[in-house]
């Protein structure tokens, strides 16, 4: 038998179904607007060999580190709105939170970062990195991590239910692909390949999974929708 809905969550959730939908939307989309204005900006960046990150260097790359910054406020309103609407998904919750928290410290640490104090730098795939880009290569890191757990938290809750069980592969799919496309993304970054493609490429299948996971909580999920056993 399931528990019947707590009347409490029906007065909140109506308005917490309207931030659900602008936040969790537009994140992604803002991210991929403030990267197509960046890479405008900065024609000379290969969008096939070199990262995202390259683009919020300088001046031009404001558009961009913008974009990270609202989006990942945004990612972390929408998680605030699934904690309220449905407790019980606590670990896609947590995975959202940390998806928001690393696209936010992304935007505002710097790839390679300013001229370090004591002659403090790394080596690595994207060029030389200060500390200030080892934390925005941390965060990248946080943020993709993150959404992986995302899509396969969201696929285990889902696949219980019969009724979900396409969702479910849909979502375990994307997560698979970015979890593959990352280590292929900093293997090529490494040999000189198609880097930047592959890390679009991910970011891509990421935007298309958020956007599909806010559009099935407005229109298809309640809290017994994702309690963990449901019956057939």
């Amino acid at each position: 038998m399931l528990r019947s809905e707590q009347p409490e969550w029906q007065p909140k959730s109506r308005h917490l179904r309207r931030w659900m939908l602008w936040s969790g939307l537009a994140a992604p989309l803002c991210v991929a607007t403030s990267i197509v204005a960046a890479s405008l900006a900065r024609p000379s960046i290969s969008l096939m060999h070199q990262s995202i990150s390259l683009l919020s260097e300088g001046p031009q790359g404001f558009f961009e580190r913008l974009g990270f910054v609202i989006g990942g406020i945004l990612i972390l309103l929408f998680a605030g709105a699934v904690h309220q609407l449905w407790p019980m998904a606590r670990s896609l919750v947590t995975a959202q939170r940390a998806t928001g928290g690393g696209l936010l410290a992304a935007g505002l640490a710097i790839q390679q970062g300013p001229a370090p104090a004591h002659g403090f730098r790394i080596a690595s795939p994207w060029g030389t990195l200060t500390g200030v880009g080892v934390v925005h290569i941390v965060a990248a890191a946080v943020f993709f991590g993150a959404l992986v757990i995302s899509c396969l938290t969201v696929a285990q809750m889902l696949y219980s239910n019969p009724r979900w069980r396409h969702q479910a592969f849909y979502s375990a799919f994307s997560g698979a692909a970015i979890m593959l496309l990352l280590p292929a993304f900093v293997i090529t970054a490494d040999l000189g390949g198609p880097s930047g493609g592959l890390e679009r490429l991910a970011g891509f299948v990421a935007a298309l999974w958020q956007i599909w996971l806010v559009r099935w909580l407005q229109g298809h999920a309640a809290p017994r929708d994702l309690s963990p056993s449901q019956p057939s």
